[in-house]
């Protein structure tokens, strides 16, 4: 199994307004590719303060999920976290809802609530044999790690995202070189890994579809070409006001929003576009715009 180092995390880029555009050309269709993010399977909408207030376990099990979480945190760049497991502070959910009770300060408007048990914190050896292709076996030990966190997490709304989930982490190492310690700390790692790739939004490359139909409108595919889409959606549409009826000026007008971000107005340029052209691929194009401004909306709540 992967062993994940304590400084696994990429840094996070912000929901994309235009974030690194670039242009490309897939084979016949030239395409506007911008970077967006999407939310993480268990969405945290907005929050972005993660605040450790409850942990149930060993206590030396407890200090290093804690300090791994910190850690990640601090090189992901993405949440603030907070150790608040020292203020009486006791989280469970109810039928969906976070049952919060103690503290020295109620919850923050942007802070979700985390309790991490540590279930589970064990390492084994095991023995295996391989057969060479010469017939000769070779015996070899192995050291074999395993962590389980069980996680709950409730946001300011009062809503527990996350009830009692378990994470599990292992690791194997070579006896020969690391300890049972080396073994439970690397499966620690794991653990805290896939609870962070759970909650954490992640941005990806999404390409846009243009239309380089109009001879006219290459110059001005030029300008987004180079990442100046205030200008060229300027260009464009003073195109498009001279020529009313087309509807490929439209269109690019609606790729451009939708690259720099603005998806409600892309949206209604996409569909002016649809309705004026026989072309499919507007109307995917406008669909995948949709799904951008769903994870915009989920990532804004």
């Amino acid at each position: 199994m992967l062993n994940m180092p304590l400084n696994w995390f990429p840094r996070f880029l912000p929901v994309a307004l235009g974030l690194v555009v670039c242009f490309d050309v897939v084979g016949c269709a030239t395409t506007l590719d911008v970077m967006v993010s999407e939310p993480a399977p268990v969405n945290l909408g907005a929050a972005q303060r993660l605040s450790v207030v409850q942990s149930e376990g060993r206590r030396s099990a407890k200090e290093s999920v804690i300090a791994m979480l910190q850690a990640n945190a601090r090189s992901g760049g993405y949440f603030q976290f907070a150790d608040r497991s020292d203020e009486g502070i006791t989280l469970r959910a109810v039928d969906r809802q976070a049952e919060i009770v103690g503290g020295k300060a109620p919850q923050a408007g942007d802070e979700v609530y985390v309790r991490v048990d540590v279930q589970g914190w064990e390492a084994d050896s095991e023995e295996r044999e391989s057969k060479d292709s010469k017939g000769v076996v070779t015996t070899s030990r192995f050291n074999v790690g395993t962590v389980i966190l069980g996680v709950t997490i409730g946001l300011p709304s009062g809503k527990a995202v996350v009830n009692e989930k378990e994470y599990v982490g292992r690791s194997e190492v070579d006896a020969a070189s690391l300890d049972k310690d080396a073994a439970i700390v690397m499966a620690a790692q794991n653990a805290v890994y896939a609870l962070l790739t759970d909650i954490t939004p992640r941005v990806v490359r999404k390409s846009i579809r243009m239309d380089d139909d109009d001879e006219g409108q290459k110059s001005i595919i030029e300008v987004a070409k180079k990442g100046n889409l205030q200008v060229a959606f300027a260009e464009m549409q003073k195109y498009a006001d001279a020529n009313p009826s087309n509807v490929v000026a439209t269109y690019n007008l609606a790729v451009i929003k939708d690259a720099m971000g603005e998806y409600v107005a892309a949206i209604e340029l996409y569909n002016k576009a649809a309705k004026g052209s026989s072309k499919a691929w507007y109307g995917e194009t406008r669909a995948e715009c949709a799904a951008r401004l769903a994870a915009h909306q989920a990532l804004s709540e």
